[in-house]
């Protein structure tokens, strides 16, 4: 049987010690520190940790893919390194393809996953570089047994990474900041070890998750009017139902039941309501004469 020499260099990349390493460091960043002590410093760690292994795992795949074609270990090696660079760019800037990786890691895996939307993730490419050298590194050297085992460890330490941190299942508190940046929590988790926190940069359309401490607790009732036409106004009563006033508040016209918060705000010289519906997400209006669109925060509403 021909030797699949992409595939060996991969498990001899991935038996280096600076992979051990790496794979170590991933799974210790994002299952203990990122527990004990969440910072920007855990968050970045993991993406170097894992931008360095990966194109290894990729590449493994991808020579049985190839094998037809035969490629060279070197061309190999481009096209894993160029997809890994390509996707983590996408995953860090582009919702769609950060929504889709985690609906598929998730899927994989079995159970939450979740991976933050942070441009500023990209300078995490940097470990591609000592990475590429290694590949590169054709000295001869036996493939142990191990090595396998740390292709499945590896695989399966990228997939899972940080479970659960930060996300949401139900949103029950809303609060806006300012420029469109509106924050969203779940108050029944409150008391678990991550804030169950989320946040929106373009008035409650994308949400991702946020590292604040707590988002405020309002009591019900909560009453809005606008301020471009004040006779259009809007509330959540004591029972939690959702009710639209085009008089004032004089009378009220029932929108939907189970509304836990209630938030207008505006921007960008218009104004928006979005209102909490626990696990069903929120619900967006923009005003004056838009309609009600549904939006799901993380895993809420999914």
């Amino acid at each position: 049987m021909e030797r699949n020499k992409s595939f060996e260099n991969s498990l001899r990349c991935l038996q280096h010690p600076l992979s051990l390493i790496s794979i170590a460091v991933l799974l210790l960043n994002d299952h203990v520190l990122k527990v004990v002590s969440p910072s920007w410093l855990t968050g970045k760690l993991s993406d170097f940790a894992g931008l360095f292994f990966f194109p290894f795992i990729t590449a493994a795949g991808l020579s049985f893919v190839f094998s037809r074609f035969n490629l060279s270990s070197r061309q190999i090696g481009q096209i894993s390194f160029g997809i890994v660079a390509i996707w983590f760019v996408l995953l860090k800037t582009f919702p769609p393809i950060n929504h889709l990786t985690v609906q598929l890691s998730s899927s994989l895996i079995g159970s939450p996953t979740y991976f933050v939307l942070d441009a500023s993730d990209v300078i995490g490419l940097m470990a591609l570089i000592p990475a590429w050298k290694l590949w590169n590194n054709h000295q001869e050297q036996k493939v142990s047994k191990f090595a396998y085992a740390i292709l499945s460890i590896g695989a399966i330490a990228v997939i899972a990474t940080s479970p659960r941190y930060p996300t949401i299942y139900s949103v029950t508190n809303l609060e806006y900041y300012k420029d469109g940046i509106v924050y969203a929590a779940d108050r029944e988790n409150y008391g678990e070890l991550y804030p169950q926190t989320a946040v929106s940069n373009d008035g409650g359309i994308v949400w991702q998750g946020a590292d604040i401490e707590s988002v405020e607790m309002k009591s019900l009732p909560i009453i809005h009017c606008s301020h471009l036409d004040p006779n259009n106004c809007f509330q959540v009563t004591k029972r939690g139902s959702l009710e639209q006033s085009k008089d004032k508040g004089t009378t009220w016209i029932a929108i939907t039941a189970s509304a836990y918060d209630l938030i207008l705000f505006e921007w960008n010289n218009k104004e928006y309501v979005i209102v909490a519906l626990g696990e069903r997400g929120v619900m967006r209006l923009e005003l004056p004469d838009g309609e009600w669109k549904q939006v799901s925060v993380l895993y809420a509403n999914k």
